[in-house]
């Protein structure tokens, strides 16, 4: 069908009342004659005022496209008669936003486009053109609103579309020329209401367009007092002039001028003043003001900074004015902070400033060595409030619960930001600010004892010691002692949160709690006390966790009593899955810290009801998901225990005892081999079972040798089964750990796994590349610390190198990126191991075609750029067949690619064989062939020999 404008006018109809099948069909006929010299034609007709609108808009798009991409389309006597032909249709749609917008674009286009050759001075044209006098068949406001349209668009059009370098110089020059011009008409239209808008945003996309500072001051000092007299008229009138002020303050040469941004600033601050002082308090307004304010003193925090200190210390020489209006920018930004009302159900001020006052403590470290103390006098009262400030934010709502999941996580968002600022405050206050907290401490743990609803100021005095506890000297022995004394002040039965909040306190301060032990006498029974309701379950065991991790060796005193907490909350069944996962952590923990005896008779008491209860489980050989859920709980509280129950020293164990672990693991794998049977085909089971056996063995090391045979049968079992890569990923360990003491029993090991993957793998790799990846990252760290293991006739060493050729073609890159681990390794140990040469020898010639294939379009590009690493091991070990393989190979018609000449392959051969060190070098070369061969790189011209 013809590009006519009534093809297309049937085209768009049809666009819009079709079926989404005919819709993509007709989208793209649409497309089609849009980019045809036809549209050219056809545009004019579309945009006759008597057409439906979705047609005028269609004729309004395709000339913008055919301007914006297609002027080299138009001879150069057509270019005046097209700019007249356009203001036509401009005039002509006065009245429709819509369609009237794309043809300002397209008008501003057009003057990109032709100056300053085909169009000298294309703004004084349109500024004269659209003159009352010179068409006054029109409004004048409609004149205005034409020209600020085009105005606005030229800066903005000029950054996205492309142009010659040196044309797009001329234009920047020839647009700059012209901002006076801009900025008179701007003067006057920022005087009428309807234009207002207009001018204002117009304003903002000339601000950074080449002026300079000074020259903004009087527009700026204009649409501020534009904002100020529409705070509360207009919806939309302040926050384009914030948006426009905003542009004003982030002005590069703001930095040449502080005392131009400070006077302007100090005019800004009455907005701030007229939004809070309202008499109806406008909570939109409040933050579109505040906006501005914070983000002007966040973007000039140094400049802050600055002003408060003399010239002579480093400091800004500016007037009272200028320092004053640096100081109100910090109590706008504190009087943000302590907006009044729940965030972000009252107000949304408050979140502004944190990103400030981070970075203005942070730039502190930049001033003199004089002028530091100085300002940080200066901010002492400052940060003291804002802590004070923080402290009333950060308190929990009493009507939280009626809260939509939406607020309550933005309240949690902001209550994390509030505990990073907490920490900006300490690094200006330190102990100050301790004592600041521990003043408030006092007065709500009063308040709480007398009236138990009171608990929320206390839990704000918690949340904020809790903040600051990664920043707190280990040194500090006046307010954190008594912060811990004060716990047991809590009255019992206030709400779980405050508790919670309590428990949470106690395992931030693990660490300093490890300096200071004589701390756990007050902490520990707290957190015994907490494991006794499921509330605090989940603060209770991270707190225990954290407790023992850190001060595991001072927790000897309190083990009997953790112990038969936890063996109790385990008993009652009130914790969550993870809360006993997590509580096995602190028991294997304070176990260690027993005499064996005591170990043994408290393991036979904690695990033996479990594994009672898996036998019950596995007896009744059910397989309903319920049962197995309660099989992968106990197998992963079993993992934890293995993974923390640590080793007795030498000597400690008498005649006969073995190892705790290997006590409980005689007991367990039978019932591992059990769970095999029944459950050996989900993945889930089987993982928990590898990663049980992974830690104990972790944990042992060689201690675990005499149950070595019995856990290998164990991992074969399941991996005949059904192979997964947790298997794989235990299989590793063994290998590494006994590639040299069990020689033949690993060379079995890894035989076996091998084999049993390349058989399940065997035609259907591409399904299994989880298992391939896992498979060819073991191989490869085998080779790196046992290699030995591979000088075993039963291995298969061939296969297992063809199935690694064939893995680099697969199409996940975290696949590929273990096959050239493993064959990089190989290569580099087969050197000193005949076997392993035998096979590059026989397969070396396989391996580069393959590698050649992947560059030149076989694989996505970014798999390709890891053949580099293959070609790079080549070149070390076997340069000279690998010389030969690559001339061979690209003497082939057409391979890799029929894109690049003999000439290119033959630079790139070249290319490649100079590189036996430099992996980044080779990594540029294979990524510009591979571009080459894809046709995205010069193809047939494309030359390599730039590179040498």
């Amino acid at each position: 069908m013809d590009f006519t404008a009534e093809n297309v006018e049937v085209a768009v109809r049809q666009f819009y009342l079709s079926s989404s099948t005919l819709q993509a069909q007709t989208h793209q006929w649409l497309v089609s004659a849009q980019t045809s010299k036809e549209a050219w034609s056809f545009v004019w007709p579309l945009l006759a005022l008597d057409k439906a609108s979705e047609v005028q808009f269609f004729g309004a798009s395709t000339l913008q496209a055919k301007v914006s991409k297609f002027w080299a389309e138009v001879p150069l006597a057509d270019m005046e008669g097209l700019r007249k032909r356009l203001l036509e249709v401009i005039l002509m749609h006065q009245a429709n936003k819509l369609v009237l917008s794309r043809l300002c674009i397209s008008m501003a286009m057009c003057a990109l486009q032709s100056m300053p050759s085909n169009w000298e001075d294309p703004i004084t044209d349109i500024l004269v053109t659209f003159q009352p006098a010179s068409i006054p068949n029109i409004p004048p406001e409609n004149l205005a609103t034409i020209v600020l349209e085009i105005l606005t668009v030229l800066p903005e059009e000029f950054q996205t579309m492309h142009l010659a370098q040196g044309r797009k110089g001329e234009v920047r020059h020839k647009l700059q020329t012209s901002i006076p011009k801009v900025f008179i008409t701007l003067e006057e239209c920022l005087k009428s209401d309807i234009l207002c808008l207009r001018a204002v945003n117009c304003f903002k996309s000339w601000v950074q367009f080449g002026t300079h500072l000074p020259d903004l001051v009087k527009i700026a000092d204009i649409i501020c007092q534009v904002a100020e007299k529409s705070l509360f008229v207009d919806p939309e009138l302040p926050d384009a002039s914030v948006d426009a002020l905003l542009a004003v303050s982030s002005h590069p040469e703001c930095g040449k001028y502080p005392s131009i941004l400070l006077n302007m600033t100090d005019k800004w601050l009455r907005l701030h003043h007229l939004a809070r002082q309202h008499q109806e308090r406008d909570i939109e307004v409040e933050a579109s003001v505040d906006r501005l304010l914070v983000m002007v003193a966040e973007t000039h925090a140094n400049l802050i900074l600055k002003a408060l200190v003399a010239p002579e210390m480093g400091g800004l020489s500016v007037d009272k004015t200028c320092k004053d209006a640096a100081v109100q920018l910090v109590k706008v930004a504190l009087d943000c902070s302590a907006t009044s009302g729940y965030f972000p159900i009252h107000e949304t001020s408050s979140e502004l400033p944190f990103s400030f006052w981070y970075l203005l403590q942070d730039n502190m470290s930049s001033l003199t060595v004089e002028a530091y103390p100085i300002v940080k006098q200066e901010l002492l009262p400052v940060y003291s409030s804002l802590t004070e400030t923080l402290l009333m934010k950060s308190m929990l709502p009493e009507n939280l619960d009626s809260w939509s999941s939406e607020n309550k996580e933005r309240f949690r968002c902001y209550r994390q930001d509030v505990a990073d600022t907490m920490i900006y405050c300490y690094n200006v206050l330190e102990e100050n600010m301790l004592h600041l907290l521990h003043g408030h401490l006092c007065q709500a743990l009063d308040k709480c004892a007398a009236d138990k609803t009171q608990w929320r100021p206390l839990e704000a005095c918690f949340h904020s010691f809790y903040s600051v506890s990664e920043t707190v000297s280990y040194d500090e022995n006046v307010y954190l002692p008594q912060l811990f004394n004060s716990l047991h002040r809590i009255p019992s039965g206030c709400h779980p949160k405050l508790i919670s909040s309590a428990l949470d306190l106690i395992g931030a301060y693990a660490e300093w709690i490890n300096k200071h032990t004589d701390v756990l006498r007050q902490v520990v029974p707290i957190l015994v006390m907490g494991l006794k309701a499921q509330e605090y379950a989940t603060s209770a065991t991270m707190a225990l966790k954290d407790l023992t991790r850190d001060c595991q060796v001072s927790m000897e005193p309190f083990a009997e009593m953790i112990i038969q907490a936890a063996k109790e909350a385990l008993d009652s069944g009130r914790l969550l899955h993870n809360e006993n996962i997590r509580l096995m952590y602190p028991l294997g923990k304070v176990l260690s810290c027993l005499p064996p005896q005591a170990i043994f008779r408290h393991l036979q008491q904690i695990i033996g009801p479990y594994l009672e209860e898996l036998q019950r489980l596995l007896g009744e050989q059910s397989t309903l998901p319920e049962v197995k859920t309660k099989i992968v709980l106990r197998i992963k509280m079993f993992s934890m225990l293995f993974a923390t129950l640590e080793p007795m020293p030498e000597g400690a164990l008498g005649e006969g005892e073995q190892q705790p672990v290997v006590l409980v693991l005689h007991m367990l794998l039978p019932v591992f081999e059990r769970v095999t049977v029944i459950w050996g085909d989900d993945p889930i089971v089987i993982d928990a079972i590898c990663s049980a056996i992974k830690c104990s063995v972790q944990n042992l090391l060689d201690n675990c040798q005499p149950l070595l045979p019995a856990m290998l049968n164990l991992l074969l079992q399941m991996f005949k089964k059904n192979p997964q890569p947790s298997a794989l990923d235990l299989a590793q360990q063994f290998l590494i750990l006994f590639g040299a003491s069990e020689c033949q029993l690993m060379q079995t090991l890894l035989s076996e796994m091998v084999l049993l993957t390349l058989q399940f793998c065997s035609g259907n790799a591409a399904e299994h590349t989880d298992l391939v990846e896992s498979l060819m990252h073991v191989l490869a760290q085998v080779l790196k610390k046992s290699p030995q293991l591979f000088l075993n006739s039963s291995l298969g060493l061939p296969v297992l190198f063809h199935f690694a050729i064939l893995s680099l073609g697969m199409a996940e890159s975290s696949t590929v990126k273990a096959a050239v681990s493993f064959l990089s390794s190989f290569i580099a140990q087969s050197r000193e191991m005949q076997p392993l040469q035998n096979v590059v020898h026989s397969q070396g010639e396989e391996l580069v075609r393959k590698i050649l294939a992947c560059i030149g379009g076989e694989s996505p590009r970014s798999i390709a750029d890891m053949m580099s690493d293959l070609l790079l091991a080549l070149n070390k070990k076997y340069f000279d067949y690998q010389t030969r393989w690559l001339q061979q190979l690209m003497s082939i018609e057409g391979f890799p690619s029929a894109k690049v000449s003999q000439e290119v392959k033959q630079n790139f051969v070249k290319s490649i064989l100079k590189e036996r060190a430099n992996k980044r070098k080779m990594q540029e070369n294979v990524r510009e062939f591979s571009l080459a061969c894809r046709g995205m790189f010069g193809g047939d011209n494309v030359s390599i020999s730039c590179y040498f």
